[in-house]
């Protein structure tokens, strides 16, 4: 009977190991507070209508994964701030403003006579974002923005569609940086050199 080895007894439903972990806490905690709070401001954009909860039931989740592509996953010790919550509302805000202000003149261009007023190109932008769940934000809400696409995310490179030359795409992205920037969480700092592994 040397051979053989003693398992170790299975955790009993309810014990110590069927407790969560701690560390997952504070996701699910994110999760119910993002889906609360876009909930609520999606509710009050359409007035409490009640005809249209089923588009609610897909945007906000939708709305809230997006906000994990530009936050990332809660880390333990990043809590959300109130600057960072105050600075994500501004982005959003930023966000639909430029998308009204960005749709009238798509519009004003496209109906222009006798013909459109648009003259599309292609530039390249390289962004200054540390992150890729935040250079993936810049780059899906760069497609919100009414006049410009961007097209590939390489990197930090990124190639861009803009509709025309007299758009200021330049001042544009460094605005959107700039408010996704203050969004997310800072990296966390590498350890000295002398503490590395």
């Amino acid at each position: 009977m040397g051979g053989l080895r003693r398992r170790a007894p299975l955790p009993r439903r309810g014990g110590p190991a069927a407790r969560p972990d701690r560390r997952e806490l504070p996701v699910t905690g994110s999760v119910l507070l993002r889906l609360l709070g876009l909930g609520a401001a999606w509710w009050a954009v359409v007035e409490g209508d009640p005809t249209v909860v089923g588009y609610g039931l897909v945007t906000v989740p939708v709305a809230v994964a997006l906000s994990y592509a530009v936050t990332g996953r809660p880390r333990p010790g990043t809590p959300l701030t109130p600057g960072r919550f105050l600075a994500a509302a501004g982005l959003a805000g930023w966000v639909l403003w430029r998308s009204v202000v960005g749709g009238v003149d798509v519009a004003r261009r496209a109906l222009t006579l006798p013909g459109p007023d648009v003259d599309p190109y292609w530039r390249s932008h390289t962004t200054t974002l540390p992150t890729p769940g935040a250079r993936a934000a810049l780059a899906f809400v760069l497609n919100l923005m009414p006049g410009t696409v961007s097209a590939r995310l390489h990197g930090d490179s990124m190639d861009v569609h803009v509709i025309s030359p007299d758009l200021d795409v330049d001042a544009t992205i460094a605005e959107l940086e700039r408010r996704i920037a203050l969004v997310v969480p800072p990296s966390p700092a590498p350890p000295p050199e002398g503490e590395q592994d």
